[in-house]
């Protein structure tokens, strides 16, 4: 009788034709699921069925009330189904005489408490489905049973770490779903025994640490859901033995360097969301990072390269192996001084004072050329519109938000230095820059300024980078 519209219009007599049953001896299959009875199951006679009754499925009404003490005299009850109703209270701990009891399924309710104890007693119990309630507590440990298929307590306010017995025992597990909760601590080392898990979700709750590897052995998961949670550390290589993952969400987490490249090579791989992590370096452009609907990065202020919709700045092409003062910084002023010699002299030999006013236009697009360079941003990049340009962009964020228009590797560099002149110097070249580029060619700093000032940062960082003494490397 599922399916229908049986229910009255203030229903509560709903559920009254079940007293007419009590004497139906041989009765063992009740199923009204989906309909609009609205009647209290308390009031109800349900508990006083026939003992021979295995299967109950009231699922997606609207019943309410308690779930009625009595009800663990249906001792041969395999399935009892009351999910999305609107029932209230506890889970009674006398269902731990439903020995038979094989599926559980109260979800979408509003039960509140703990889960009972005494459910570990349900020792041929598959489905444990308690999802989206306002069960509150640990998980009991004692839940633990080699039976268990898929175990779903998500949306409740569960707190405390996830009991590695649960996990150690449960190795037929296909479903494991605890996400929405309050769960903290580690990800259990027993994790890797749910060898049959296709669906592991831990995510939205408090969950920190490094994954543990021992995940690689769940060979057949499809869908991995850690979103949300504290997880840190680099992106673990076991993953790559997981061949049949479609959905991958690591999203909202701490994880750190760069993305592996056997992540675009998954063969059934349909989404991949990394956004607001920690990561860095190059995305690439093949497999499914080829393709922008399938993966999602953003939030990720050291990443760089990618496909177009993605987002991300150029990645630059110095190297990355020595210090920041280095590889970045001093090679980048070197060169922008030797520019600024360059372009003077030629003015001075082929135009002598006439040449002033071209002098000054170039003087413009080196002040141009140097924002680029300490920001990553183009001039031409789509975010400048409405007339905002770079020059504006980066003089805005003076003084107390110089960071935020600076190239995330040189933050990420910068961090990872903690040498505070460097952030200094290169604040003082973006001032350079932002002068150099005024709009107005009255307003825009000399030349030889602009090469002296370049010059003595230069030789600030380079008495910095050999330990505060002097160089003896030539002046340009």
């Amino acid at each position: 009788m599922s399916g229908n519209r049986l229910g009255s219009t203030e229903g509560d007599h709903d559920l009254d034709f079940i007293t007419s049953l009590v004497n139906c001896t041989k009765l063992q299959i009740l199923v009204f699921e989906d309909n609009s009875l609205k009647a209290s199951l308390v009031s109800s006679s349900i508990a006083n069925l026939s003992t021979q009754i295995n299967w109950i499925s009231l699922g997606i009404n609207e019943i309410h009330g308690t779930i009625p003490y009595g009800i663990e005299n249906l001792v041969n009850l395999t399935f009892l189904s009351l999910e999305s109703n609107q029932l209230i209270g506890t889970i009674p701990t006398s269902m731990a005489n439903l020995h038979e009891m094989q599926a559980l399924v109260l979800g979408r309710n509003k039960l509140s408490g703990t889960i009972p104890l005494s459910l570990g007693n349900l020792t041929l119990l598959n489905y444990l489905y308690l999802y989206d309630n306002n069960l509150s507590g640990e998980i009991p440990s004692i839940l633990a049973s080699p039976t268990l298929i898929d175990v779903i307590l998500s949306n409740n306010n569960l707190t405390g770490s996830i009991p590695k017995e649960l996990v150690d025992i449960s190795t037929g597990v296909l479903v494991f779903n605890l996400s929405g909760n309050a769960l903290t601590g580690l990800l259990p080392l027993e994790l890797g025994n749910l060898i049959n898990v296709a669906d592991l979700d831990v995510s939205h709750n408090r969950l920190s640490g490094s994954l543990p590897n021992s995940l690689g052995k769940c060979v057949v998961m499809e869908d991995l859901q850690l979103d949300g949670n504290f997880f840190e550390g680099e992106i673990p290589e076991f993953l790559q033995s997981l061949r049949g993952l479609e959905n991958i969400d690591l999203s909202h987490n701490k994880f750190s360097g760069r993305i592996p490249e056997y992540l675009g090579e998954l063969p059934f791989l349909t989404y991949l969301n990394l956004s607001f992590n920690q990561l860095e370096g190059e995305v690439l452009t093949v497999g499914a990072f080829g393709n922008a609907t399938i993966v999602s990065v953003e939030g990720n202020y050291g990443l760089c390269g990618g496909i177009p919709e993605h987002n991300l700045s150029i990645c630059p092409t110095y190297s990355t192996n020595k210090h920041l003062v280095v590889k970045i910084v001093i090679p980048v002023i070197s060169i922008a001084a030797s520019c600024f010699i360059l372009m003077a002299s030629f003015f001075i030999i082929e135009y002598g004072v006439s040449g002033r006013s071209l002098a000054e236009g170039d003087v413009h697009s080196y002040g141009i050329l140097l924002l680029e360079m300490f920001t990553g941003r183009r001039p031409t990049s789509e975010a400048f519109r409405d007339g905002l340009t770079l020059h504006d962009y980066v003089e805005m964020s003076f003084p107390e938000r110089v960071m935020e228009v600076m190239d995330p590797h040189l933050i990420q560099q910068l961090e990872a230095d903690g040498r505070d002149h460097i952030l200094e110097s290169i604040i003082s070249v973006l001032r350079i820059g932002v002068a150099c580029s005024s709009q107005s060619p009255r307003d825009r700093m000399e030349m030889g300024d602009a090469v002296n000032q370049l010059h003595s940062i230069r030789n600030l960082l380079l008495r910095f980078d050999h330990g505060g003494e002097g160089t003896s490397q030539s002046h340009l």
